[in-house]
Parts: structure tokens; sequence; C-alpha cells
């Protein structure tokens, strides 16, 4: 019975630690189209003890130069703002910031010991000018791969599962240009230029 008892124990407890392991679940956002200085939280569960990150970031594959499609920007990547988990004790060194547009790098080492990887891990600032329609959100895979290296926490042997996702506006369509409106004005004006035309030669 207590054999039994203790076989139990053992069960839930390597159970609960396989649960504590470290996930990211980027999600699908609902952004406006054709619009600067939108923002996306990306946050992370497990609770591990982390002592720093590598966070890669990259929109569509990292557009055109690197085989993906153009789409919207990224214009900052910001770890402190709000209740994020770099902002408990003991806080963090100064980032190093790799920026190529739809394709962003950040990573530091907290200054001296370990935080819990629990919570709002950082936020993303979009910018959609430009485009409308629905655009992949990559932390792993593809060009990150290739090119920066999976998203990762520094520690010990840490394992983390990350699940990409997207934004848009909802309409499903995917990687559109707007039309911006220098192009709507002319075309207006085309339209009444020829409507005159047309009442010209009728009188």
């Amino acid at each position: 019975m207590r054999r039994t008892v203790f076989l139990c124990l053992v069960i839930l407890m390597v159970t609960a630690a396989r649960a504590q392991a470290l996930s990211i679940v980027v999600g699908k956002h609902k952004l406006l189209p054709n619009t600067p200085g939108q923002r996306i939280a990306i946050y992370v569960t497990g609770g591990e003890l982390v002592n720093g990150m590598s966070l890669s970031v990259s929109v569509n594959n990292g557009g055109a130069e690197y085989g993906g499609k153009p789409g919207p920007l990224i214009t900052g990547i910001d770890v402190d703002a709000g209740p994020t988990i770099w902002n408990q004790h003991p806080g963090h060194n100064p980032p190093s910031i790799s920026n190529e547009g739809q394709l962003w790098n950040v990573n530091f080492l907290t200054v001296d010991g370990y935080v819990s990887a629990e919570g709002l891990l950082a936020t993303l600032k979009i910018d959609t000018t430009g485009f409308f329609g629905e655009h992949t959100l990559e932390l792993s895979g593809g060009t990150i791969s290739e090119t920066l290296g999976d998203t990762q926490f520094l520690g010990q042997d840490l394992e983390l599962t990350i699940i990409n996702g997207s934004f848009g506006d909802g309409t499903g369509q995917l990687g559109m240009r707007a039309v911006g409106l220098p192009t709507v004005a002319v075309l207006a004006a085309a339209v009444m230029l020829m409507r005159r035309r047309r009442r010209a030669r009728i009188a």
C-alpha cells in the first residue's frame, strides 16, 4: 500500500514538472489596417527560472528579402512596458537589438540572478501602414531559425514550446497592400474629369 502511494506521488511530481515546461502561444491578434503604432503583447507560461533571453520575431517570414511576403513593419520591442517578467528583481542589462523591418531580435541577460518566466514577456509595436489583411507572426522556424536562431530563454536545460500566430483585420486575405489615400484621390479626380468631358460633348 505504501509503495503504491509512493509511486502515485512520484507520478504526480513528474506530471507537475512537465506541466511547468515553458510555453509561448503567440495567438491571433486583431489590428487595424493602414495604421502605425499598434501593440501586441506576448506572454510566457511555465514559471521556470531564467536569467535572460534571445527574442526573435518575424512578420511574414521576414519579408521579400528572405523569401517571405511584404508586410507590416515591427517598429519596436519593449520588454519593460507594463508588469513584464523582466521588471522583477534583479532587472536586466541593456538589450542588444537587431532590426530589419520585418525581422527583429532582442537579447539580454539579467543583472544578477533569475526571474520567473510567467507573465508578460514583451510588447511588440507594429506599423500596418500600406497593408491590410492577415499576416503571420513568428518567434521560431523559417527565416528565424536560419538567420537569428529560434526564440529561447537562457538558463539551465530549458525546454520552450512556441506556437506561432498571426495578426490582421479579420478579412481573411493574406498580405494584401492597402490602397493609399493619394491613389483614391487620383482615381476620384479622373472620374470627375471623364464626366465633365462627356457633358461638354453632349452640350
